[in-house]
C-alpha cells in the first residue's frame, strides 16, 4: 500500500473511534440518568410495599397484604432492570477506556444482509453444515459389551430368564 492509502485508513478507523466514544459517552450518561430514576421507583415503590404488608397484617386485610406483595414484585422488577443497566454502563466504560489506552476494537455487529457489491448473500451457502460421519464408530469403539440377563416370573411363578450379549 502507498502512503496516501494508509493516512486514509488510519484516518477513517480514527473518526470511528472518536464517533464510538461520543456514542459510548451519550449512552452511559443516559444509562446513569435512567439508573438513578429506577432506583428512587425501586426504594418508593418496596417501601410501599412493606408498608402496605405491615398495615394489612395489623388491621387483618388480604387486600393490603396482596397488594404490598404485588408492589415489591414491581419493585423487583424494577431493580432487574437497574442491574442489568449497571451492567451495560461498566461494558461502556471499558470501552472508553480501552480507546483511551489505543486499545480499542470494534466489536459492534455488522450487517451481513449484502456484500460489498449490493448482491444479498445466499445464507445457504454460509451456514455450517454439521457431519455426523465417524460418530457412531467412536461409540461402537468406547462400548464394551456386556451380558444382558433378564429374568420373568408369571403369575404361576415360572420363571423364565433371558440372556442377550449387546
Amino acid at each position: 500500500m502507498d502512503n496516501e492509502t494508509e493516512i486514509q485508513i488510519v484516518e477513517i478507523l480514527n473518526r470511528n473511534k472518536v464517533n464510538d466514544l461520543n456514542k459510548f459517552l451519550e449512552k452511559r450518561s443516559c444509562l446513569n440518568t435512567s439508573n438513578q430514576w429506577l432506583n428512587y421507583a425501586f426504594n418508593l415503590i418496596q417501601g410501599i410495599g412493606i408498608f402496605l404488608v405491615s398495615l394489612g397484617q395489623a388491621y387483618q386485610n388480604p387486600y393490603f397484604i396482596w397488594s404490598g406483595v404485588a408492589c415489591n414484585s414491581v419493585s423487583s422488577i424494577i431493580h432487574i432492570y437497574e442491574n442489568n443497566n449497571v451492567k451495560l454502563s461498566k461494558t461502556l466504560l471499558y470501552n472508553i477506556k480501552q480507546i483511551k489506552m489505543n486499545k480499542y476494537v470494534d466489536e459492534s455487529m455488522i450487517d451481513l444482509d449484502a456484500k460489498s457489491d449490493g448482491t444479498p448473500i445466499d445464507l445457504k451457502s454460509t451456514t455450517p453444515k454439521l457431519s455426523f460421519d465417524g460418530i457412531n464408530d467412536r461409540f461402537e469403539k468406547k462400548a464394551k459389551k456386556q451380558d444382558l440377563q433378564i429374568v420373568v416370573v408369571d403369575n404361576n411363578e415360572n420363571i423364565t430368564s433371558l440372556s442377550s450379549n449387546i
